[in-house]
């Protein structure tokens, strides 16, 4: 016996979008996962933009979402091989949303300027991407959901916070060494990834301490790094990181 499937499932199915997603951070390619949950639509990740590169050269997506910090070719410098690649094939641009924890109007006009369609900064909400997704889709605005209020509670993210606490804790045991290195840059880039995925895990105290630690290795201060961290630390240990088994 077969069951025939409900009009409006065939619909969402034929209209389901094949998004790319290059993103080189594993708990952002889980929030973005979680975010997609509950749409038809089917998401490829890639981790950096040479891999972002070779899935667009084999055709078939309808959009991409590119992180534009990721390690080898970035998300800015994939666009533009994109962009080339259309223009080689007379085809039609497609949808390209940078998404990056940088929010400066001069960041802004470097996606533009990369060919990038849109400019999410992070940390981003449900609402916020869901919505880019509707507006630079014609096919998105039938199957997403209406937009939801900034409060939204996302389903499935609360089972993954212990670990994306866990894994801070990681962090703020290398960014120790790193300070006793004075490896700046390698710091900035944890800062940097704190920044940009606090608030969309519900800890805003992450993402402001990442601004704050990214400040701080740009001007090369010891002295404000410690502290940061260390009031990173026990906000960690107040929020029960240890549910992870780091005690």
């Amino acid at each position: 016996m077969t069951t025939e499937p409900h009009p409006s499932q065939g619909r969402e199915e034929r209209n389901a979008l094949r998004i790319l997603v290059a993103e080189d951070r594993p708990e952002n390619r889980l929030l973005i996962e979680v975010y997609f949950q509950n749409t038809s639509h089917v998401l490829t990740f890639v981790e950096d933009g040479a891999a972002a590169v070779a899935q667009f050269r084999d055709g078939g997506f309808d959009l991409i979402l590119m992180d534009v910090d990721m390690p080898g070719m970035d998300g800015l410098a994939a666009t533009r091989a994109i962009r080339a690649l259309e223009y080689e094939r007379g085809a039609e641009a497609i949808p390209i949303i940078a998404l990056t924890a940088s929010a400066w109007a001069e960041d802004v006009a470097h996606s533009r300027k990369a060919g990038c369609t849109a400019h999410l900064s992070k940390p981003i909400s449900l609402p916020e991407l869901l919505n880019a997704v509707q507006v630079h889709s014609s096919q998105a605005a039938r199957v997403l959901p209406k937009a939801a209020p900034e409060s939204v509670v996302v389903e499935g993210l609360e089972a993954l916070r212990p670990e994306y606490l866990c894994d801070r804790r990681r962090d703020c045991e290398t960014l120790n060494l790193l300070v006793a290195a004075r490896e700046f840059k390698r710091i900035r880039v944890l800062a940097h990834n704190m920044k940009g995925t606090g608030r969309s895990y519900g800890f805003d105290r992450i993402t402001e301490l990442g601004l704050a630690m990214e400040t701080s290795a740009d001007a090369a201060d010891v002295a404000a790094l410690t502290g940061q961290i260390a009031d990173l630390w026990g906000y960690l240990v107040a929020n029960e990181a240890a549910h992870c088994g780091i005690r």
